[in-house]
């Protein structure tokens, strides 16, 4: 801490869809090995969760996105405070995965956050500004105003009272209640980020805020990413605990899957689901052959919630401030620890949700049970890992001359859509799911009228 060299500094954001997670789900040791060990300074964080944080009437009565807040707050602590500890405050890069990555995202787009000069790059992984946004993926849910009416209707709160904005029973229920009463009348599922006039956080669609702050917006080096398979089904017999038997998937349940994601958009509902299964019901694959059909499911699913949107917040960046500093990825590396794990699906290897945070944090949840099959290769990714976001915090670039990885470059106005897969040995690809991104961000938005 008293060194004069000041070292990059990395702020982890953890994911659990804004209603669970925390910071101390990542040891201590995975982050020493992986990260400060190669020269950074690593800060977790928590911040409120569920209702605590998420909770609004959309006015100010009850400001929306207090979680978000929270994170602010000790992105200005890190400001005030990291030097102390050995960090740079001049060099901090903001990361993190699912909600966490969607926070980051968010953060890149709040006129009161990015243009602070809290953090100066964003790491995104598996998440981006709509996959959080509510509204946008699913119908608004609600979660507020359901939440209100179970909690405080002893307090004789109702929805008219919500609808016509008088908050006096709501505003004596919340300052009576307690946090574990709270916590049990959360509505289960995901708690999602509020775009609206009345939120101070972010006012308007990210687009929008975006566009309106064109060159002011910093044009800070971004890293942006998914997992290849992150909404695959836990494959299995054990239906008890959410498994989903192997010969579910089938061509049938390829029409019914497109049918709920289309439900969930305001027009057109029967032509969107009409196109979803044209597209994904494919004539090549065999009637019989459940692997296929749960490799086309898992696309439609995944293309929705991370493909689209992550392609769209990366080309805003390109298209309101030139910024000449994003790249994207596609994680396609299928550990050979995890060959247990894979016989549920003969021939296919998924790379799912929370995948690289193994890589990343070493986290021992995931390696210990399949200790006796680490090769070579899952070292090597944990290194590769670790390498690229450390040399991206320290420079920038997640492979820079001096480093032997496969060259990574970012996006231009000539190649929007290339990325770079994360596999062994990784490589530059074109275009990023471009059927997918295509059906999700231009045809289905055109007929939903969003």
């Amino acid at each position: 801490a008293n060194s004069d060299k000041k070292l990059p500094v990395m702020i982890w954001i953890h994911g659990g869809a804004f209603v669970f997670g925390y910071a101390k789900k990542f040891p201590a040791d995975g982050i020493i090995t992986n990260l400060v060990n190669r020269g950074v300074v690593v800060v977790t964080i928590q911040y409120r969760l569920g209702a605590l944080g998420f909770f609004t009437t959309r006015t100010h009565d009850f400001e929306a996105n207090l979680g978000l807040f929270d994170q602010l707050m000790a992105f200005r602590w890190v400001q005030r405070e990291i030097s102390n500890f050995g960090g740079d405050a001049g060099n901090v890069t903001i990361f993190g995965e699912s909600a966490g990555a969607c926070s980051v995202a968010f953060h890149t787009y709040s006129n009161i956050s990015v243009t602070q000069n809290l953090y100066h790059r964003a790491i995104i992984e598996s998440g981006a500004a709509k996959t959080c946004l509510s509204g946008y993926l699913y119908r608004d849910q609600q979660q507020s105003h359901d939440f209100a009416l179970k909690l405080c209707a002893k307090y004789n709160f109702t929805t008219a009272q919500w609808n016509s904005g008088n908050f006096n029973n709501l505003n004596t229920c919340l300052n009576t209640e307690s946090y574990a009463s709270i916590v049990e009348a959360q509505k289960a599922g995901v708690w999602l980020v509020v775009a609206h006039p009345n939120s101070t956080f972010l006012p308007g669609m990210p687009k929008q805020l975006a566009e309106a702050m064109g060159k002011n917006r910093p044009p800070l080096p971004v890293i942006i990413g998914t997992n290849r398979d992150e909404m695959v089904a836990d494959v299995g017999n054990n239906t008890s605990q959410g498994q989903t038997p192997l010969k579910d998937f089938t061509s049938d349940a390829v029409i019914a899957q497109a049918k709920i994601i289309a439900a969930n958009y305001p027009n057109n509902n029967d032509k969107i689901a009409d196109i979803l299964g044209r597209v994904y019901k494919s004539p090549y694959i065999n009637s019989t052959d459940n692997i296929g059909w749960l490799k086309a499911i898992t696309q439609m699913n995944t293309a929705r919630n991370f493909f689209g949107p992550t392609l769209e917040d990366a080309k805003i960046w390109l298209g309101t401030n030139g910024n000449p500093n994003v790249r994207m990825y596609s994680l396609e590396y299928g550990a050979s620890a995890l060959s247990d794990y894979y016989a549920a699906t003969p021939g296919y290897t998924p790379v799912a949700h929370t995948f690289d945070l193994a890589y990343i944090f070493i986290l021992p949840d995931f390696w210990i049970p399949f200790l006796k099959n680490i090769s070579a290769s899952d070292r090597s990714m944990i290194d590769q890992f670790g390498q690229m976001w450390t040399n991206f915090a320290k420079y920038g670039d997640p492979t820079p001359s001096s480093s032997n990885l496969p060259r990574w470059d970012p996006i231009s106005l000539q190649h929007q859509d290339s990325y770079y897969i994360i596999n062994n040995p990784s490589m530059m690809a074109s275009p990023y799911f471009w059927k997918d991104t295509l059906l999700y961000n231009d045809v289905i938005p055109t007929l939903a009228q969003i």
